[in-house]
C-alpha cells in the first residue's frame, strides 16, 4: 500500500492547479469522482488477477495469459512507456520542488537538469540496492506525506470559504461551479487521473510479496481507498485558502498549488517552508 500511495504523491502537488484552470473546482471535482469509479473498478480487477496470477510483469503477465504473446508484448510495451514517462514526470517535479525550497530557504536556485540527474541517480541506486529497501523507503515517504497532508488539512479547515474555490473567470456558457461548462469536466479528466495513476504498479511486486494471494489484493484496495481520501482532502483544502482576492487566480497558476496553499496557511518562515515543501 505504501508503495502505491507514494507513486501518486506528486499528483497532489503538481497536477491539481492545471485541473482547476481547465475545469474549475466543480469540473475537477466531478472529473475526480468519475475517475474514482474507474480506478475502483480497475483495482478490484487487479486485486482479483494479482491473487490468481502473482506475476512480476503485472499487466504484461495478465495480457500474455489472456491474449497470447502478441497481446502480452503490446501490453508490456505500453506499460514500459507509461512507467518511463511517469519516472520523467516525477524527477521533473522533484527538481521543481527542490528549487522552490532552495529559493524560499536560501534565495537561489540550481539548474533543473542537474536536479533531474541527481534524482534519477538516487532512485536508480536505491532500486539497484534491492526491492526491500525500495519498498521500505516508499512506505516511509507515504506515511510522512499522509502525516503532512493531514496536518495541512487540519490547519486549513478554519479558512474554509466555498466562494474562494469558485473564484475563477467564467466563460459565456459557464457557471461558477463549471466556468468552462461541461467541456471543462472533460479537460480536467487527465489531471484527475494524475491523482491515482500508478496504483497498478503494485502488481509488479507479486513475486517479492509474502503470501501474494492475500497481501497483494489488500495492498491494492487499501492503497486506492487511502488515495481517494487524500485526493478529496487535498482538492477541498488547497483550493479555499487564497486571500486576498488578487492572489487567488495567481495561486491557481502556481506550479505547486499545494505548496502555495501551505505557505498561505503556515507562513513563509524557514520552518514553515520546510513543512510546506515536504
Amino acid at each position: 500500500m505504501g508503495a502505491g500511495r507514494q507513486h501518486r504523491h506528486s499528483g497532489r502537488i503538481v497536477g491539481l492547479n492545471y485541473g482547476l484552470i481547465t475545469g474549475g473546482f466543480g469540473g475537477l471535482l466531478i472529473a475526480t469522482l468519475v475517475v474514482i469509479v474507474m480506478y475502483l473498478s480497475l483495482c478490484f480487477s487487479l486485486a482479483e488477477m494479482s491473487a490468481a496470477m502473482p506475476f512480476a510483469g503485472g499487466a504484461y503477465g495478465f495480457a500474455r495469459c489472456a491474449l497470447g504473446p502478441l497481446g502480452g508484448c503490446l501490453a508490456g510495451l505500453a506499460q514500459n512507456i507509461g512507467y518511463i514517462l511517469t519516472a520523467a514526470a516525477v524527477v521533473v517535479s522533484v527538481g521543481e520542488a527542490a528549487n522552490v525550497l532552495l529559493t524560499h530557504l536560501f534565495g537561489f536556485a540550481l539548474a533543473e537538469p542537474l536536479l533531474w540527474g541527481a534524482a534519477y541517480l538516487l532512485f536508480t541506486l536505491v532500486n539497484i540496492y534491492g526491492i526491500e529497501l525500495t519498498c521500505r523507503i516508499a512506505l516511509l515517504l507515504a506515511l510522512l506525506a499522509l502525516g503532512v497532508l493531514a496536518f495541512f488539512a487540519f490547519r486549513a479547515a478554519p479558512h474554509f470559504d466555498i466562494r474562494l474555490a469558485l473564484d475563477l473567470p467564467v466563460a459565456g456558457h459557464g457557471s461558477p461551479w463549471l466556468p468552462n461548462g461541461l467541456m471543462g469536466i472533460v479537460w480536467s479528466l487527465p489531471f484527475a487521473i494524475w491523482f491515482f495513476v500508478g496504483i497498478e504498479m503494485l502488481t509488479l511486486s507479486g513475486e517479492e510479496t509474502e503470501q501474494p494471494d492475500r497481501n497483494l489484493p489488500k495492498g491494492i484496495l487499501y492503497g486506492i481507498v487511502t488515495m481517494i481520501v487524500a485526493a478529496l482532502v487535498v482538492l477541498s483544502s488547497s483550493t479555499r485558502q487564497f486571500r486576498p482576492a488578487p492572489r487567488r487566480w495567481a495561486m491557481r497558476r502556481s506550479r505547486f498549488l499545494l505548496a502555495s496553499a501551505a505557505f498561505s496557511v503556515v507562513g513563509s518562515a524557514p520552518s514553515s517552508s520546510r513543512f510546506a515543501l515536504s
